[in-house]
């Protein structure tokens, strides 16, 4: 009932194939957020702005979030992956070319994606530290440190916490 369902949703037997008791769509004929993000981020390396713009826009939040099974845990696991690199990646190049403001951005969104993600809040704060605003880097290194501490029971990095340290002493 479910399959027929389905089918009829999509509007044709050909979008949707079973084999070996498994349900797959047909990527000819069906388009999906998830794949596309895939692919975007399928070298694992520097995109382009655009297309990071692109794995940006398409990226709603955990995939298929509240369903636990290990196929949905797994493919939610590897996007996040792949989103965060496409940010990290592209934060680091604005940051090689001196663009911080645009870098900042990339690593606040690389902590909405994730806010246990470290790396993103000691992008964050690095590019503060550059642009001269010390306060908003130690409002960030408290924050990671709030939610490593109540989240997971445990404390920074040494390369935050070194960071932190530089803030403070400029």
């Amino acid at each position: 009932v479910a399959l027929h369902r389905l089918r009829r949703l999509l509007g044709g037997v050909e979008r949707v194939h079973v084999e070996d008791g498994r349900v797959r769509l047909d990527r000819t004929q069906c388009w999906t957020d998830a794949w596309t993000i895939g692919a975007l981020t399928a070298a694992g390396g520097e995109m382009s702005d655009e297309s990071t713009q692109r794995v940006l826009a398409l990226y709603a939040g955990p995939f298929l979030a509240g369903d636990d099974e290990p196929w949905a845990l797994q493919a939610r696991e590897r996007l996040r992956k792949r989103v965060l690199a496409a940010l990290a990646a592209t934060a680091r190049r604005r940051e090689d070319n001196g663009d911080l403001a645009e870098a900042l951005v990339c690593w606040q969104r690389g902590q909405e994606v994730d806010d246990l993600a470290e790396e993103m809040y000691q992008g964050a704060m690095r590019c503060l530290m550059r642009l001269d605003r010390r306060a908003e880097a130690m409002g960030v290194y408290r924050r990671l440190r709030q939610l490593l501490s109540v989240t997971l029971g445990v404390a920074p990095s040494i390369w935050s916490s070194i960071q932190c340290a530089t803030v403070v002493t400029m």
